[in-house]
């Protein structure tokens, strides 16, 4: 009798195995497709980030362009400020240095120099008894084949006095 009952008790445990064969089947499956379809986009998407990432003549290029800009405002600040002078006087010389960098055809950065100039205003320049600032919003882009480089960033111009 003892045999019996487990044998009961095995089929009993087998025929529950059976129905649970299917959904466990399916959910291993999904698994598999899910973890699959995964690791596709990764793989797909890295080539992609790598390139960006890894070019870096785009980089040296975009801040070569952000050196250039610094020191051609940075000179025209030299040129401009002065102790003493107005702040509407100081725009527009500033403005007016600008535009013989914008005229010029051997300037690497005139794209982003007339963008700059457009930003010169009361708000963005700040007129003490010791400095002289400009606050501007650089932003540079470059675009190589499939490659987009863009940079950004808030700067501001200080010349002592």
């Amino acid at each position: 009798m003892r045999r019996e009952l487990k044998l009961n008790f095995i089929s009993v445990k087998m025929s529950l195995s059976k129905k649970a064969d299917v959904p466990i089947t399916a959910l291993v499956f999904m698994v598999l497709v899910l973890v699959g379809a995964s690791l596709f986009i990764y793989n797909s998407n890295l080539g992609k980030v790598s390139e960006e990432i890894t070019d870096s003549r785009i980089l040296n290029e975009i801040y070569y362009k952000e050196n250039l800009i610094d020191f051609y405002i940075y000179d025209i600040l030299d040129r401009t400020a002065a102790r003493g002078i107005q702040k509407s006087k100081l725009i527009e010389d500033i403005k007016k240095e600008m535009n013989k960098y914008v005229s010029r055809e051997d300037v690497f950065v005139r794209d982003e120099m007339k963008i700059l100039i457009e930003q010169v205003s009361e708000n963005n320049v700040e007129i003490s008894d010791d400095f002289v600032s400009v606050s501007l919003n650089l932003k540079i882009e470059l675009n190589k084949g499939n490659i987009v480089g863009v940079y950004s960033s808030e700067k501001k111009y200080v010349k002592d006095f």
